[in-house]
């Protein structure tokens, strides 16, 4: 999970520097296969931690994981604006 965390980190602070379509998708891909290792292994986590509420845990990690996309595409403008300027 800390290599996914960091293969996302990596990914995100890699858009800074686009400067052309190949190295945004080196980086997107870097993003969402961290993501990727981080989230899988999560929900199964969760999920053996309690099997009875299979259908809640699943749905909470689903909230959270759209939420967190929804204040990344939020902050994530801001906080270029702010240090690009």
């Amino acid at each position: 999970m800390l290599a996914g965390g960091a293969c996302v980190i990596l990914g995100l602070i890699g858009l800074v520097f686009v400067e052309n379509f190949w190295w945004a998708a080196i980086t997107l891909f870097l993003a969402g296969a961290g993501s990727a290792l981080v989230y899988t292994p999560l929900l199964s986590i969760a999920i053996n931690l309690y099997p009875k509420k299979r259908g809640t845990v699943m749905g909470l990690l689903m909230r959270g994981a759209g939420i967190g996309m929804l204040l990344s595409g939020l902050m994530v403008p801001f906080l270029l604006h702010q240090l690009l300027s």
